[in-house]
């Protein structure tokens, strides 16, 4: 996310005189030229010259029961909205799963059954989460992990998710291949 910030959310062409300089707008390329196919970065990177709108995407993490959208639930909800480089919104709520929160997942994350009794439903926040997250890309890391929770947990009401989604897990894997690990914490 720093370097979309940075870059204004424009990626770096590749080196002319190369056989792949030919740069498609909005789309992303890493050092060698090769493009990360099958994110949404013709969302992410536009002109602000030809008078589109600047880079708009919500980070988004959540906590949750277990590791299954089908059958665990979210636990925490937090997103940061930014456009143009700017935050515009910030969102965190605890959300009682009506379900115990599991030993493993309160040392994971700190959470228990006793700091979320008597916080909203998912299904009272829903509106409010669908605000923050705005019309634009859905960041993560581990993207799919975050989208499956937020995708299952609209259907149970009866609605859909319609973000994309970009994962940061994924572009980092591809963008620096030999890190030993990719995990945000030690």
């Amino acid at each position: 996310i720093d370097a979309l910030l940075l870059t204004g959310g424009r990626p770096a062409a590749p080196a002319t005189g190369d056989d792949r300089d030919t740069h498609t707008p909005g789309s992303a390329v890493l050092a060698d030229g090769a493009a990360l196919d099958g994110l949404p970065h013709a969302q992410l990177w536009s002109d602000a010259s030809d008078g589109a709108a600047p880079l708009s995407f919500a980070v988004v993490d959540l906590e949750t029961t277990g590791a299954s959208a089908i059958y665990d639930r979210i636990l925490e909800v937090g997103i940061v909205r930014l456009e143009g480089g700017e935050i515009v919104d910030r969102y965190e709520q605890l959300i009682d799963p009506r379900v115990p929160v599991p030993p493993f997942i309160t040392r994971l994350t700190g959470i228990d059954t006793k700091m979320v009794r008597g916080k909203p439903a998912f299904a009272d926040v829903a509106a409010a989460v669908q605000r923050a997250l705005g019309d634009g890309p859905l960041v993560a890391h581990n993207a799919s992990f975050d989208e499956a929770f937020l995708r299952h947990a609209y259907a149970r009401l009866g609605q859909k998710l319609a973000n994309p989604k970009l994962c940061t897990l994924r572009l980092a894997r591809r963008l620096l291949p030999r890190l030993p690990t990719y995990r945000l914490m030690p």
